[in-house]
């Protein structure tokens, strides 16, 4: 029930997030808003006659095929073939980069480098790298160590981090239902100076010090993360900015689905992915029969 709850719960996510993906930057969505609703992107599902495949949630099939097909630790050359095989089109920024590397001869990790790879900075790794979580349910350190590793695929230094703090909370959410207690273990997996390390730690203590207000709280984490950012990784795909809202939704959503969804929406930048990763690892918490039937 839960390893569906980490597939449906994604794919509910990304078709509920997409009306909204890049377009609350300067404001968030008002919450007057909230319940967002499906859109649109319910007529493609009919037409297809099930579930189509975005970039949050597209990837993750290949690299579970992989895994079927070389074992449950494909080296990295076995993934640049899966990619060269399977990557054609759709696919942006950082992830776009490193086919194009690999289709020149390199290999990751070189293909994320910051050298090479001028997306490195990027929220890409964090689209579709929950996988490496849910298949270690409990193995928390392994699946931050296989996220990390990933990850380095199409990224790079800090804009691993987000990464290897949801693939750790998607191992530990078979075991823990308190969303706190989930980030607090996932952060374990991280250097405690690195950056994104901070703005979540910073994250939780602006939650504690306005619990009622969020969009104060999304102000100033995007103050710090958006606004002020270098300009030379100031994206709103930026992947500490996109991480740190994810980090926010949950513990806004106070562990209510319909509302964290909404949040993950509202509070903007490239939400739809955060309401994909943050839907997928409720529904780990609890179970695919726990999402809303509406939904």
């Amino acid at each position: 029930d839960k390893i569906a709850g980490a597939w449906l719960g994604q794919m509910v996510g990304n078709i509920y997030g997409l009306p909204h993906e890049n377009k609350y930057v300067d404001q968030p969505a008002p919450e007057s808003r909230f319940p967002f609703g499906y859109t649109k992107n319910l007529a493609k599902l009919e037409k297809y006659n099930g579930a189509f495949s975005d970039d949050d949630t597209d990837m993750e099939y290949i690299y579970l095929v992989t895994m079927e097909n070389y074992g449950v630790e494909p080296t990295y050359a076995q993934m640049r073939d899966m990619w060269m095989a399977h990557v054609r089109d759709r696919v942006w920024l950082a992830n776009r980069a490193a086919v194009g590397l690999m289709h020149y001869g390199f290999t990751p990790p070189f293909t994320g480098d910051k050298l090479y790879n001028p997306h490195w900075y990027q929220i890409d790794p964090q689209l579709i790298n929950e996988i490496w979580g849910y298949t270690a349910p409990g193995m928390v350190h392994y699946a931050a160590e296989k996220s990390r590793w990933a990850a380095r695929i199409t990224s790079d230094s800090w804009a691993i981090s987000p990464t290897v703090l949801y693939g750790a909370m998607f191992a530990k959410a078979f075991f823990c239902k308190d969303v706190k207690q989930l980030i607090k273990e996932g952060l374990k997996e991280l250097p405690k100076d690195d950056r994104f390390t901070q703005g979540v730690l910073k994250a939780i203590r602006l939650h504690e010090q306005y619990p009622n207000d969020w969009v104060k709280v999304r102000q100033i984490m995007a103050k710090e993360f958006y606004t002020d950012e270098n300009p030379m990784t100031k994206t709103i795909w930026n992947a500490d900015l996109n991480g740190i809202m994810g980090v926010l939704a949950m513990l806004y959503g106070n562990n209510d689905f319909q509302r964290t969804l909404d949040l993950a929406c509202g509070l903007g930048f490239d939400c739809h992915n955060q309401a994909a990763t943050i839907s997928g690892l409720m529904a780990v918490i609890h179970g695919a029969s726990w999402l809303p039937k509406n939904l």
